[in-house]
């Protein structure tokens, strides 16, 4: 009874630092909208681009292997001069961005850890990959678009690391930040090999190791990556259903069977789209 109790408290007393992660997941859901509505050519509204990457955030927590990457591509194509090619291109650039973002913030982050600094060089594999593809879109780049496009790109990773600071604050890990620095950039990892819906599994388990690296104990490291993985996932839900309310609301014709369609159009897109949600 005593240990019910315990265990009650101790969830009333995370309650904050829970809502905060929620919170800061939903700021990043909108900044990954925004950095894609920077460097499309064309103008939309940010409330559209929301709704386009939150249905896609809703299917990749039921599909397996980021498939619901195809279904945000297929959306946005539908509104864009030039179509899937021109989407995936922009993607490209994006995430050629965040990975130029990301790859720094983890050799920092590695400073005073026992993993290897040579590791995080898998971060430029997807610059690479991201870079042929803008290429092959034919993207170009304008200095304001990019402008705006690293704007957005820096909300998103500030949203996931104060996300993940405040998951290591609920679980008492030591130097929050620091782990916070590093389980961002190894979930975008973790993303890149995703097969379960919603990256289950090896989302919570990358996270946790990220929390261990900073000395928390692997039962509390445990738990912490895999609460932050429940909270990024409910949160992508909650998202990405009002999104698909309010795409069928303002667009009666659309529907998600036909963006599931055209789904097997940009299959490069769902498998080296970067990035999480």
């Amino acid at each position: 009874m005593r240990t019910r109790s315990r265990s009650k408290k101790e969830d009333v007393t995370r309650a904050p630092e829970l809502a905060a992660a929620a919170a800061c997941y939903a700021a990043a859901l909108l900044c990954c909208a925004g950095s894609w509505r920077a460097l499309l050519p064309t103008r939309l509204r940010l409330v559209d681009a929301l709704s386009r990457y939150g249905v896609g955030s809703l299917a990749n927590t039921v599909l397996p292997a980021r498939l619901g990457d195809g279904v945000r591509v297929s959306l946005f194509a539908r509104v864009v001069p030039g179509g899937m090619l021109a989407v995936v291109g922009a993607v490209a650039a994006v995430g050629a961005l965040r990975w130029l973002t990301l790859a720094p913030l983890g050799l920092a982050a590695t400073e005073h850890t026992h993993l290897p600094r040579g590791s995080m060089a898998l971060a430029l594999v997807p610059v690479v990959v991201a870079a042929v593809l803008a290429r092959r879109g034919h993207l170009v780049l304008h200095r304001s678009a990019c402008s705006a496009a690293a704007v957005w790109i820096a909300g998103v990773v500030v949203a996931r690391v104060l996300a993940a600071m405040s998951i290591a604050l609920a679980f008492g890990v030591g130097h929050p930040l620091a782990s916070a620095m590093l389980v961002v950039p190894a979930l975008e990892l973790a993303g890149v090999v995703s097969i379960a819906p919603a990256n289950l599994g090896i989302a919570g388990g990358a996270a946790a190791l990220a929390f261990h690296a900073h000395g928390a104990s692997t039962s509390t490291a445990v738990a912490a990556g895999f609460a932050l993985h429940a909270i990024e996932t409910g949160t992508a839900l909650a998202v990405g259903a009002a999104s698909a309310v309010s795409l069928v609301r303002c667009n009666p014709a659309l529907t998600f069977r036909s963006a599931w369609r055209s789904l097997g159009r940009p299959a490069t897109a769902s498998a080296l789209s970067p990035g999480r949600g």
